[in-house]
């Protein structure tokens, strides 16, 4: 076996372990946003039973990759999630922001490679990606629906060579508050939600339906500190 065997072995051995730990991080998350929604009354199902880790480099580019969630929600509607952890600090939609001059103003969705071989695999694409932050726990969500507004950017990281990712500019991105009234049958998840009038009713809330800030009704007199002036109201 020559040095340039052996350097290649190691390197492999390397990107496997590499690939492993993402694999194992990426898990740990997704039961941590799992107990979350069970706190919400959710109950999400992790196919924790279908994760499998490669043993070798050239098994990990057969590795088939699991949903990461489903749950069952009001009519019978069964909704797809993919969680991605991030290492950056945000509590929601309002300080969400990435700290890096490249992606400033964007979020990360997924390296366009792993979404192309999960959607090669059958794995079908979500209705949400939610992405949780490694500081805080907190959450935000992509909808399906800003797909066509995803781009595709090359990202330089620490000890790694550069990867293709999907981003979506951060304006298209949900609340968590808003995910979960959605899951419960309130509102939309499109990102220009139809204007729906004011009940005449002087009790419960209103929520704006960008980025999902809650006041008492009739609401704030003016924009929302988002921008928006389009409010729904539900009953409490």
């Amino acid at each position: 076996m020559d040095l340039e065997e052996i350097a290649r072995g190691v390197d492999e051995r390397q990107s496997l372990a590499d690939f492993i730990r993402r694999l194992e991080l990426g898990w740990y998350w997704e039961d941590r946003v799992a107990k979350m929604l069970k706190g919400e009354g959710f109950s999400p199902v992790v196919y924790s039973d279908k994760r499998q880790l490669p043993t070798s480099w050239a098994g990990r580019l057969r590795f088939v990759y699991p949903p990461d969630m489903e749950i069952p929600c009001v009519g019978g509607r069964l909704i797809r999630v993919e969680v991605k952890s991030q290492g950056i600090k945000f509590t929601g939609v309002h300080d969400f922001d990435r700290p890096d001059r490249q992606t400033s103003g964007y979020s990360l969705v997924e390296r366009v490679g792993t979404w192309s071989r999960k959607r090669i695999q059958g794995v079908g694409d979500p209705d949400v990606v939610v992405s949780v932050s490694r500081q805080t726990a907190r959450c935000v969500v992509i909808p399906i629906q800003t797909r066509r507004y995803w781009e595709e950017m090359e990202i330089w990281q620490r000890h790694r060579p550069p990867e293709v990712y999907y981003v979506v500019p951060v304006k298209y991105l949900r609340s968590w508050e808003a995910f979960l009234r959605w899951l419960r049958g309130f509102g939309s998840m499109t990102h220009s939600p139809v204007h729906v009038p004011r009940a005449k009713s002087l009790s419960g809330r209103v929520f704006c339906g960008v980025c999902g800030n809650g006041y008492l009704f009739p609401g704030p007199p003016g924009p929302c500190p988002c921008g928006s002036l389009v409010y729904r109201q539900y009953e409490v």
